[in-house]
């Protein structure tokens, strides 16, 4: 709701915003004089208050003390549905389509305006020639000019801060580095003597990675009237949540805003360990409402009932299948993260047993593993087991030898805590159709695809030399090697190991792929995560019926490459390129085909070593070729 006015004679050519959220004492301070700044400039600049409070009294405020500027077109009001809870990005966002003005600048509700400042302001934009990003900070971190920017509106009607991040810290920063990276003839304008670029390692760090070159300028801006909040030089370091955003913040920005995968690495590392970091402290839980929204509408809270958590994205053929699988092996509750699906999961997932959230920061490629941590945290209590699955991956297990337990999980987990084990490690099956492909339906791909690779060792290839295998297998890379089809398609090398099955504890961290743990910041050796005495659990993965079925589409869609890691990356748009016939083909002519059997008939359920001393000599019958 705004209020009526009359609109100045002529478009101003800048509009300062000020959004507010229950701050009405500041705004009582600063109002009338940022008022009295710009009535000296005969209509040039306009001030625009936009209230997100769930009540009027700031409007009813406003037009009380203010009815001529109001009149005139000097200020503006607007009122904002409520926000679920105060987010720089989110309110500096919403002025976008509003404003009449050449120019936007961002003021905070307990920011004054000097004459100087806005004087210089006008003067440089008065060139028409060039654009100018101006940054109004003082030079002294902490005391609340930082956020101060005044950008071209076109630029600023793209909503420039970033939403998908924590509710503070960093977005002046993001909007600043956003548009030198995108906008090579934007000028950016400084106070003379203030270098950003050089003082923070953040800034720096970022251009030198992306090799961004900057038309700067300082300009004399007069003198800095402090805001009526200043929080001081050390208030990130001093506040262990502002800590906590500021490096969550400031690293997915700097990842995000990465022109090249080089540069995006080197603000990967640093984002997962803050990520890490926040999950060890109870700020990450104060305030879940920051993290995920749909929380409201589960009944999630702390138990010990087995838990499956994952990451979707759409998938809906599997959603079903995957559901009523995981219940009948005994998982008692799920917890998906919405990855944005269309329609929403939550309307496709709402049994009493399955909770939906959605997540409010980062992307799936930098924080899968940070979202179900986060609420692995909240949810669960230590010491109890949870899955983690993606909805076209499969575990099975066998329920012989534990009849006594009411469901396969039950029994299994029984036997892990009598022998104190904290893991379960499983070899991923790519499945393959036993008909042609283009019979394959979203109906019917999980009863038809029920091949997989199964061929003899052969150390020739050099499949054992390469990186991710030894690292995830060693010298047990024959059980890999039997079953990787991709490797045997396209050439392609992925790990094929993965813990699905883990007992949750404070210290626990996860891996991207779920193909290792860390404990207490270290990842435990092979010989721990892959025992020869213990036996390893079979992953059946449907990947490729996506790889066939959606051939079939006019648009041949696949996977979304941008949501992997380097190598994940490559190897999909690899596979996503190749000539479905051809594939088809070479898996229809191969003599190393086996019938999936379930658990019972996977050779390395019962014991690994076990099962690598029986594959050497294996003569299992093979289906014949299609």
């Amino acid at each position: 709701m705004s209020t009526e006015i009359a609109t100045l004679d002529d478009t101003p050519e800048i509009t300062y915003c000020v959004p507010v959220m229950n701050r009405l004492g500041d705004i009582q301070r600063t109002v009338a004089h940022n008022l009295d700044v710009l009535t000296d400039f005969e209509g040039a600049a306009r001030l625009l208050i936009g209230s997100f409070d769930k009540t009027d009294e700031c409007q009813r405020w406003v037009e009380s003390q203010f009815p001529s500027a109001l009149q005139l077109g000097l200020l503006q009001f607007h009122r904002f549905p409520p926000l679920p809870f105060w987010h720089f990005s989110w309110a500096k966002n919403a002025f976008a389509g509003m404003l009449e003005s050449r120019y936007y600048s961002s003021l905070d509700g307990d920011n004054f305006l000097t004459t100087k400042d806005v004087g210089q302001t006008l003067s440089l934009i008065s060139d028409k020639t060039q654009q100018f990003l101006i940054h109004h900070f003082s030079g002294t971190w902490g005391d609340g000019t930082s956020g101060r920017i005044s950008i071209p509106v076109d630029l600023y009607d793209s909503r420039p801060y970033p939403d998908d991040i924590l509710p503070r810290q960093f977005d002046e920063i993001a909007v600043i580095l956003a548009l030198l990276a995108k906008r090579e003839n934007l000028v950016f304008v400084s106070r003379c003597g203030v270098n950003i670029f050089e003082q923070s390692k953040w800034i720096r760090q970022f251009i030198e990675s992306n090799r961004i070159n900057i038309r700067h300028w300082d300009r004399d801006l007069g003198h800095v009237h402090s805001p009526l909040n200043p929080r001081g030089e050390d208030y990130v370091e001093s506040d262990e949540a502002v800590s906590h955003y500021h490096r969550l913040n400031a690293n997915y920005v700097l990842w995000k805003l990465s022109q090249s995968e080089s540069a995006r690495q080197k603000f990967e590392k640093p984002l997962i360990e803050a990520q890490r970091a926040f999950c060890r402290s109870s700020r990450c839980y104060a305030k879940l409402e920051i993290l995920f929204r749909g929380l409201r509408k589960t009944s999630l809270k702390r138990t010990s009932e087995i838990t499956l958590y994952t990451v979707n994205r759409n998938n809906r053929a599997f959603i079903q299948p995957w559901l009523d699988h995981y219940r009948r092996l005994g998982v008692q509750r799920f917890v998906v993260v919405d990855d944005g699906s269309s329609p929403p999961l939550e309307t496709l997932m709402d049994a009493q047993d399955v909770h939906v959230v959605i997540p409010r920061f980062g992307t799936f490629r930098t924080s899968k593993v940070f979202w179900m941590r986060v609420l692995m945290g909240a949810f669960q209590e230590p010491g109890t087991w949870v899955l983690t699955a993606d909805i076209d991956e499969f575990l099975d297990l066998d329920h012989a030898g534990t009849q006594a337990a009411p469901n396969p999980l039950a029994g299994l987990l029984k036997l892990a805590d009598a022998r104190g084990w904290s893991h379960f490690p499983a070899l991923m099956l790519d499945m393959m159709p036993s008909i042609h492909y283009r019979e394959l339906t979203q109906d019917n791909f999980l009863e038809l695809m029920d091949l997989h690779l199964d061929r003899p060792i052969d150390e020739s290839f050099g499949y054992q030399e390469h990186s991710s295998v030894k690292w995830a297998f060693g010298d047990r890379w024959p059980a890999a090697f039997s079953a990787d089809i991709r490797y045997r398609l396209f050439g392609t090398v992925d790990c094929l190991r993965k813990i699905p099955l883990v007992r949750f504890t404070d210290t626990l961290d996860l891996n991207q792929g779920f193909h290792t743990i860390v404990l207490e910041g270290h990842e435990p050796a092979l010989r721990d995560l892959l025992p020869m005495d213990r036996g390893l659990l079979p992953l059946r993965h449907y990947k490729l019926a996506k790889f066939f079925l959606e051939r079939k589409r006019a648009d041949g869609g696949f996977e979304r490459t941008e949501q992997y890691f380097g190598r994940t990356q490559r190897n999909i748009a690899r596979i996503a390129r190749a000539d479905v016939d051809y594939v088809w083909r070479s898996w229809a002519s191969s003599p190393y085909k086996r019938r999936y059997q379930g658990a019972s008939g996977f050779r390395y359920y019962c014991g690994l070593g076990d099962g690598l001393r029986a594959q050497e000599t294996d003569a299992a019958s093979r289906v014949e070729a299609v």
